[in-house]
């Protein structure tokens, strides 16, 4: 079921109109593109989704759901996202056209965090975006959606939580990046998540800015260091 979910979208297309060509298709759960150097990680073709909704219908009919199912999306306002609810809109329009009823939700983000960490809606969906990390920002995003002691864990499986568990006991880093790696692939190859877009983010620039250090803060724009240079 997972998996159909994820062939239903069409990345591509949502990263050309929804962001105005200033994005790219994701694949990979939590797979933040700055961690790739660090722990030699590559998207390869075989971890690329499609978009296929014909295979999509096929996968919900063989897990006996031929006639499709019902879900809610929570549909909310980010900072650095003022898309989502356009987003979570054209998400429940192609999951329609598999058969998949997705009903919008419109909250604020603290109702849906609420509910979330509550886990008064299962079954539910919400969205995320995460500000681009390095290889232990990694590690903490992926900690924090998948340990059960976490009230953001949005999934469970041991397999994940052992190597989780694992890299905060290795200290040698060519086995510490090997376990990323291997959570990475276990995250996309179960579809542990709906990953859809690397949005670019623009930043404040300017020839007299003093400083220029971007992404060492989530949502840093830069714009403290601009407004603050001397004229």
């Amino acid at each position: 079921m997972r998996e159909a979910l994820n062939l239903a979208l069409d990345r591509r297309e949502i990263a050309a109109t929804i962001f105005g060509g200033m994005a790219e298709p994701a694949s990979v759960p939590f797979g933040l593109s700055w961690a790739f150097p660090d722990i030699k990680f590559k998207i390869t073709p075989d971890l690329v989704y499609a978009f296929d909704p014909n295979r999509a219908k096929k996968l919900l009919a063989d897990a006996g759901y031929g006639n499709g199912f019902t879900t809610d999306i929570y549909a909310f306002q980010l900072p650095g996202l003022s898309e989502g609810k356009t987003l979570a809109e054209a998400i429940a329009g192609y999951w329609q056209k598999i058969g998949v009823q997705a009903r919008l939700v419109p909250v604020d983000y603290p109702a849906f965090r609420k509910a979330w960490f509550d886990r008064s809606a299962p079954g539910a969906l919400g969205y995320y975006n995460v500000a681009n990390r390095d290889w232990i920002g990694t590690y903490a995003i992926v900690e924090k959606y998948t340990h059960p002691s976490n009230k953001s864990a949005s999934m469970r499986d041991p397999e994940i939580d052992a190597m989780v568990e694992a890299v905060l006991h290795q200290t040698d880093r060519e086995r510490v990046n090997a376990l990323i790696r291997n959570i990475l692939v276990r995250l996309r190859t179960e579809h542990l998540g709906l990953p859809v877009v690397y949005l670019h983010t623009p930043y404040a620039a300017s020839k007299k800015a003093a400083k220029w250090n971007p992404g060492t803060v989530m949502y840093e724009l830069n714009l403290d260091e601009l407004v603050s240079t001397k004229p």
